[in-house]
């Protein structure tokens, strides 16, 4: 972040008084844990990542207090949502902010925002954007990565590596067929089949090799797409490890219920 050289002004008292920051439309970068919150999306009845995030903003002035739950006015807008439990390593925030200060954004603030957060939540940096950014319209594809123990995928043999490749092969060709445009409303609640936002563009859906955490053992299941109705990646998932336990038909068609 470049230094900045602040412009002091002066009140009808004569006295000196920090420069006001300007409102501009800004890109917050952040990650967060998801454990103990109720999902990303603000919820008044719920504790959640954005009412955290939005309480520090104005907790530092950077959304004045009748502002704070206008969303729309704020022109507020986040690149994916997150369900309840569910962390992030990068999320993306756009908004209307009160942040710029002598033509840059102001690390001081920046700096009191992460002040004013919990320790489970850390915006890493902020950019301007123009005025017509919107966090979600213009993110064109988002990732998701979902843990689950090699023992899903078969209780015997898991320290035959041989066996826990083989395994893994053929439940990457099941997640294989997620590929490509589908539609997912089985996937998610109350969408009908010829809903057109049902309709969903997978770009990628693997598994990974076995790693291990403080002694236990791990596959991490890799999803790319250009966007996801509510409950699709843990449904995915769950299917997929159905059809691999052969509990559900292995060549239904995707839009069958989980």
């Amino acid at each position: 972040m470049a230094m900045m050289e602040l412009t002091n002004t002066e009140d009808d008292k004569g006295e000196i008084q920090p420069p006001k920051p300007k409102k501009r439309r800004v890109v917050l970068f952040m990650g967060y844990l998801g454990s103990g919150y109720q999902g990303m999306q603000r919820n008044r009845d719920a504790k959640t990542i954005e009412g955290e995030l939005m309480r520090a903003l104005v907790n530092t002035a950077c959304v004045p207090d009748h502002l704070q739950d206008d969303y729309a006015k704020l022109k507020w807008s986040r690149s994916a949502r997150t369900d309840k439990g569910v962390s992030a390593a990068g999320q993306v925030v756009s908004a209307d902010l009160k942040c710029e200060v002598d033509g840059q954004l102001s690390q001081s603030l920046l700096d009191q925002i992460n002040e004013s957060l919990p320790e489970d939540i850390t915006v890493y940096g902020w950019m301007r954007a123009t005025g017509s950014f919107s966090a979600k319209a213009d993110c064109v594809r988002r990732r998701y990565e979902y843990l689950l123990p090699t023992s899903g995928l078969g209780q015997e043999d898991v320290d035959n590596e041989k066996v826990v490749s083989a395994r893994i092969a053929r439940f990457n060709v099941i997640l294989a067929r997620y590929t490509g445009s589908h539609l997912f409303h089985n996937f998610t609640d109350k969408m009908k089949g010829d809903d057109p936002t049902a309709q969903r563009y997978i770009l990628e859906c693997t598994c990974s090799e076995p790693f291990t955490i403080q002694n236990s053992s791990f596959l991490k299941v890799s999803l790319v797409g250009q966007s996801f109705v509510l409950h699709q990646i843990r449904k995915m998932v769950g299917l997929a490890l159905q059809v691999r336990s052969l509990v559900a038909n292995p060549f239904a068609n995707l839009s069958a219920s989980v």
